[in-house]
């Protein structure tokens, strides 16, 4: 650990943006181009700033800026502390890392045994956890706009935009996470005063890539802010952000989104993973790149970022997983999920229904496949599993259950899960490899219906049981004679299914059992309820016992007593198990599921809306609905309360007792409202329903909207302003910029509006302004208010700058400008003169703005040209000039004129007269324009 002491004033944080250093180490052998675990990010180096100011709680700078490695030019990158000039240079973190991507490191070929285990893992994801996350799960994002800021940026870093291909890369990468957690990505068009949470930039700070932690909600923070290097933003190396997925630079944006959402690098802090997990097989934040680019999060990542934001639904669904040719692609009922051309690594998450993984279509396989069913399951073929990692395929979520398999054609090793599996497949004019199945039950069915037990040969080969299929391959089911046996469905066997049933709860739950095909003999198979949204006791009573088919029957019931109630309630369900079948039959479908309608009443009552009236009252009428007619009586208690609008003024406080008679279903309540000629803004009240009897509430509340009647709101606008800063060289001068907010009629009553500034091209971080934020009361009569803003002067000569004052929250009125400009002008003197510059007036400026369209800027025709025709004291200000699509035009020709770089700022471009050498047009934000460049000039 490296500590460099500062006092708080060297410190230039904002909004608790928090920074450090960070490096990676890593070593390479000679002659070798792959790297072992055990020799890679073995240890952190942080770059620490500790302030000597007592009492101060930021005396501890934490590590809020996290990097990534480029893996093609052998280095590694960290963010620094430019502003302080803190850098770690020691010799750890100036090593290299050899990487190939397109050869997997420590390739096994040969081997064909999985890790069985009857335990499924389910890792601890404390080593992820970075202890920052956003506080809502509705995330904006954006991406740096050009032609709002103009390169101007809170941070230390010089920033631009990223290429589309960036773009639509994250996008997909948002979507995806989406349907893994409850987050909601909402993409932000950049303002000058508003951008997203998480901000994407190419910048100069990193040397491959480096993002910020979510510790601020600050708008204008380094929060949350992605930087990438701007020699990446291509597709030309490995390392390149606009890749699709499987390349290392998709797996970068992949990365760097989870340190913005709050996961760190499991090498990093005092909890780690242990290294045989610290690989991209597990997380995408781990530094050891084992195989292909991971496409999507990991396991362990979906399992961090789920216990931040909660867990989304996805895939409720019965699902097939569709293997096409390769094991690290599937469609999911039909849809190809992260379609790329290269080798990867993905996860499935899916939450519900009866799923099935298909592997009948994939590729031969002359190593074999590893199909593990287990929540956090790989599904590989047996070439890439490298022991602590695989080179390319798919992983399984934790937590996600997978009751089906399909077979490849390959030998398949098969592991099964907790949960009834069905293995099938096995056709007996198809070559379906040599199989070998792991930790299957009782309650799992092997398929085989496509033959007769008379075809196939079973040997007992010490534990296991050899299925031999002929010349279509064989099963071995191992340790079948040591425990509970797996079910062979043979063609020429009974099997046994139940199925669902639908009833309201004044009804019983009956099942139907059924065998499909008669049999020579006595079968038996045990039952049993198991609650699940519906209690056992309260909604159904508890059933269990065993089921007998005589000779010859081939369907049975079971029936369920459901138990009726009064409650209005939701859905619900239990189920009816099959188990332990006795006889010439299997199990194939071993659940039926009673879903439980409700049969009871329940009230709702509607909102209203009505305008107040000018005198007397007029009444609110309520109507209360009944979801059912019953033969009984029902009642429900109401009462009114306020909300905006108040009782004895705006209405007339209620309460009382409603009562449908038998078979009625409607019925209303009256609440008189008070008319007036007062102009105010438009008011609420509420019926709220309480204590009913024979029915219960579906909704027990109302609302009333009182519309104002009367002469229409008064409106509020604020003005625009244009000053010079003044050049005081005294430290701590000040201009007064007063904005005036105008009523545009007087009002009978109190009005209030909310103001604060906002920063434009003129920031409170570089000290131009001084923020401010209040509430402005307008007294009954009033029509006009004032608001200072403190400009800071100064002798530095620069660019005009803006910024902002909004109004918001207006009591009592409507807002019909709730923005007001301020423009700064500048009035010191350039160190650099440009030409003729005594003869320019700034008041005589003309600012020029292109739109997203292809725009022509006339600055002369064919008779005239803008500076003679407009004199010598005026010029124009092009703004959002696009030199891909946009034109100048000017008269005469290119030898008229000469391109400079603009007196103002060295990163605007400015036209010149040849002849008097007076300043035409400036052009913001271009510095490579050429009179030859026909796409960009045209002289008539």
């Amino acid at each position: 650990m490296i500590n460099i002491t500062s006092t708080l004033d060297q410190l230039l944080l904002n909004d608790n943006d928090l920074l450090v250093g960070h490096k990676k180490n890593t070593k390479t052998e000679q002659n070798k181009q792959e790297f072992e675990n055990s020799e890679v990010f073995e240890k952190t180096e942080l770059v620490t700033i500790i302030s000597d100011t007592t009492n101060n709680n930021q005396a501890s700078i934490l590590d809020t800026k996290m990097g990534f490695i480029d893996t093609e030019n052998h280095q590694i990158f960290t963010p620094e502390i430019e502003s302080l000039g803190i850098k770690c240079d020691c010799p750890m973190c100036n090593n290299v890392v050899t990487f190939n991507e397109n050869s997997p490191q420590n390739a096994i070929t040969n081997s064909t045994t999985p890790q069985e285990s009857n335990t499924v893992y389910n890792p601890s994801i404390d080593a992820l956890l970075s202890g920052y996350k956003w506080t809502n799960n509705q995330i904006s994002y954006s991406f740096y706009e050009n032609d709002v800021f103009n390169g101007t940026y809170y941070g230390s870093e010089t920033v631009s935009e990223v290429s589309e291909g960036v773009k639509n890369n994250v996008k997909t990468i948002f979507n995806w996470i989406e349907e893994v957690t409850n987050i909601d990505f909402v993409e932000v068009t950049e303002t000058a005063n508003n951008i997203g949470q998480i901000r994407f930039m190419l910048s100069n700070g990193p040397g491959y890539a480096y993002a910020y932690y979510p510790t601020s909600t600050s708008l204008f923070s380094v929060s949350g802010d992605v930087h990438l290097n701007p020699s990446y933003d291509n597709t030309s190396t490995t390392n390149g952000f606009q890749n699709a997925a499987g390349k290392h630079g998709f797996m970068t944006l992949v990365h760097e989104i989870g340190h913005t959402l709050g996961l760190k690098h499991p090498h990093d802090g005092t909890t780690t993973l242990p290294t045989t997990e610290d690989n991209i097989t597990n997380t995408v934040m781990s530094y050891n790149f084992t195989g292909n680019s991971s496409g999507t999060y990991m396991p362990y990542d979906i399992k961090a970022l789920q216990s931040l934001y909660g867990v989304k639904e996805h895939n409720i669904e019965d699902s097939i997983y569709q293997f096409n040719n390769r094991i690290d692609q599937f469609t999911v009922n039909g849809e190809l999920y992260l379609n790329t051309p290269n080798l990867t690594k993905q996860t499935i998450w899916d939450t519900n229904g009866i799923d099935t993984l298909d592997f009948s279509k994939l590729a031969v396989n002359s190593a074999g496949y590893h199909f593990d069913l287990n929540p956090g399951g790989w599904l590989i073929n047996n070439s890439a599993d490298n022991g602590d990692y695989y080179n390319s395929g798919t992983s399984l979520a934790y937590n996600v259950n997978i009751e089906n398999l399909i077979n490849s054609t390959s030998n398949d090793n098969i592991i099964a899960n907790s949960l009834p599996n069905k293995f099938s497949g096995y056709f007996s004019n198809t070559f379906t490899g040599n199989d070998v199945i792991y930790s299957s039950n009782s309650q799992d069915i092997l398929d085989l219906s496509n033959y007769s037990s008379s075809t196939i040969t079973q040997t007992q080969n010490v534990n296991d049981l050899v299925l031999s299929l002929s010349n279509n391959g064989s099963i071995t089911i191992k340790d079948y004679y040591l425990g509970e046996q797996i079910n062979l469905l043979w063609g020429n066997i009974a099997s046994l299914s139940i199925n669902d049933v639908t009833i309201t709860e004044d009804n019983n739950a009956i099942f139907t059992v059924n065998l499909s095909q008669a049999s020579s003999n006595s079968i038996a198979v045990n039952y049993q309820t198991v609650e699940n949204t519906a209690i056992a006791g309260s909604d159904y009573n508890s059933n269990s016992g065993t089921l007998t088919f005589a000779t010859g029957e081939t369907s049975k019931t079971i029936t369920v007593q459901l138990l009726n109630d009064t409650n209005k309630e939701a859905t619900e369900n239990f189920y009816l198990n099959l188990s332990n079948v006795t006889g010439n039959a299997i199990i194939a479908d071993n659940q039926g599921i009673a879903t439980i309608q409700d049969n009871d009443a329940g009230i709702s009552l509607n909102n209203v809306t009505l305008s107040e009236g000018h005198s007397g009252t007029t009444n609110a009428i309520f109507t209360l609905n009944l979801s059912q007619a019953i033969s009984e009586t029902v009642t429900v208690d109401y009462s009114t309360a306020n909300a905006t609008a108040t009782a004895g003024s705006d209405y007339q406080n209620s309460s009382g007792k409603v009562t449908f008679n038998p078979g009625e279903t409607t019925t209303t309540i009256s609440i008189p409202v008070m008319g007036d000629t007062i102009t105010e803004s438009d008011e609420t009240f509420v019926v709220n329903l309480t204590n009913p009897s024979n029915a219960s509430l579906i909704n027990n509340q109302g609302i009333a909207t009182i519309k104002n009647d009367d002469i229409s709101l008064p409106s509020i606008a604020i003005n625009d302003i244009s000053l010079k800063e003044g050049s005081n060289k005294v430290a701590g001068k000040t201009t007064n910029f007063t904005f005036t907010v105008n009523l545009n009629q007087a009002s009978n009553q109190s009005i209030t509006v909310n103001y604060a500034t906002a920063d434009g091209t003129a920031t409170t971080f570089n000290k131009d302004y001084t923020a401010i934020s209040g509430k402005l009361t307008f007294a009954a009569g009033q029509t006009s208010k004032t608001i200072t803003v403190k400009v800071a002067q100064d002798t530095v000569s620069e660019a005009n700058e803006t910024f902002f004052v909004n109004l918001s929250n207006a009591s009592n009125a409507a807002l019909s400008d709730s923005q007001g400009l301020a423009t700064i002008i500048n009035d010191d003197s350039s160190s650099t003169k440009p030409p003729s510059k005594s003869q320019i007036q700034e008041s005589q400026i003309d600012i020029l703005t292109g739109t997203k369209k292809a725009d022509t800027f006339i600055l002369g025709d064919k008779n005239q040209s803008y500076y003679n025709q407009f004199g010598n004291d005026d010029y124009a200000v092009i703004k959002r000039f696009n030199d891909k699509k946009d034109s100048i035009q000017l008269n005469g020709n290119s030898e008229d004129y000469v391109m400079g770089v603009s007196p103002y700022n060295s990163k605007d471009s400015a036209i010149f007269s040849e002849s008097n050498n007076d300043l035409i047009a400036i052009i913001k934000g271009s510095h490579e324009l050429a009179f030859n460049n026909s796409n960009s000039f045209t002289f008539i």
